[in-house]
């Protein structure tokens, strides 16, 4: 169907409108994307936005090469998001994560059949430190205890953030927390009952409210742009995608029920956290908690720990 040139015409305005909005900045990183789309425009199919954008970020040999900022002097941003003045909870020493890789693979599932049974905040800190704790501090980019954590990560800049809506955690009250893995804690930002609100933020997925944690991953852009600039983005999103990997091994391992969720509406989840969506924008919820059938060995241990 051709549209009508009536049509092109109103978009045209619309557009010239949007661009009036725009700082200098943002008005010049669209021209390159207009730039290196007409380039190398899409072999086959349909142009679509996803390509107008995918041919900004890709390297190749015909577009200039990708530019990333020269590392500034002061070093790079702070690894780890933290929140002055708010209240910390101190996570218990971690039980080990058993069992054999190939045991694991092998029993890793997506599921949300989650157990009536409160989720023991032992087992909830022993899946955050072995899927995004602090395996050691070394020097790195001039700073002489730079945290490298269990999960890998482009450049190890960690461009992913933890927050985690606590439903039905033992010993931990409920609410949005973010974790500190420098610390061992998670950061109190909002108490209270958010079950309906995050719930209301998946697309027709009413059990994120029986989740006994629902953690929610989240791409911290300046902390990666610092050294890859744009090209940063897609790494953000690899990152997230390792991170994934490792807390379904750690929740099997543990004896969790775990269910990654790539289906939510966006702003309402950036609402909930206080985020701004753009340098900081979810890109995964993580949904886990206890077994609904009998209460596994690590939920036992954790819960033996806390008494």
């Amino acid at each position: 169907m051709t549209a009508a040139p009536g049509a092109s015409g109103a978009i045209r305005q619309e557009l010239l409108a949007e661009l009036e909005q725009m700082t200098p900045a943002e008005q010049e990183a669209l021209a390159e994307m207009a730039r290196r789309y007409r380039a190398a425009p899409p072999r086959g199919g349909r142009p679509s936005g996803l390509a107008f954008v995918q041919s900004f970020l890709k390297a190749d040999r015909r577009l200039p090469a990708y530019r990333a900022p020269a590392p500034a002097k002061a070093g790079p941003p702070a690894p780890v998001k933290r929140f002055p003045g708010r209240r910390q909870v101190r996570l218990p020493d971690a039980p080990p994560v058993a069992g054999g890789l190939q045991d694991v693979l092998e029993r890793r599932r997506s599921s949300h059949d989650f157990g009536t049974a409160a989720m023991p905040l032992p087992t909830l800190a022993g899946l955050l430190h072995a899927s995004y704790g602090v395996r050691e501090l070394r020097r790195a980019y001039d700073v002489r205890d730079f945290p490298f954590r269990y999960a890998p990560s482009a450049g190890g800049l960690q461009p992913i953030d933890l927050y985690l809506v606590a439903n039905e955690v033992d010993g931990l009250a409920r609410g949005l927390y973010c974790y500190d893995p420098l610390a061992a804690a998670l950061t109190l930002l909002d108490e209270g009952n958010l079950r309906r609100r995050l719930s209301r933020c998946g697309l027709d997925r009413p059990w994120l409210a029986y989740a006994h944690a629902v953690l929610v991953l989240v791409c911290n852009l300046p902390r990666v742009f610092w050294k890859y600039g744009d090209r940063g983005y897609r790494f953000a999103h690899v990152d997230a995608g390792v991170l994934a990997q490792n807390l379904y091994l750690a929740g099997t391992a543990l004896g969790l029920t775990t269910c990654a969720v790539a289906g939510y509406y966006d702003d309402a989840v950036h609402e909930l956290l206080g985020l701004d969506g753009r340098d900081e924008c979810a890109v995964l919820l993580f949904a886990v908690g206890s077994r609904a059938d009998a209460p596994s060995a690590a939920a036992a241990a954790g819960r033996a720990h806390a008494e």
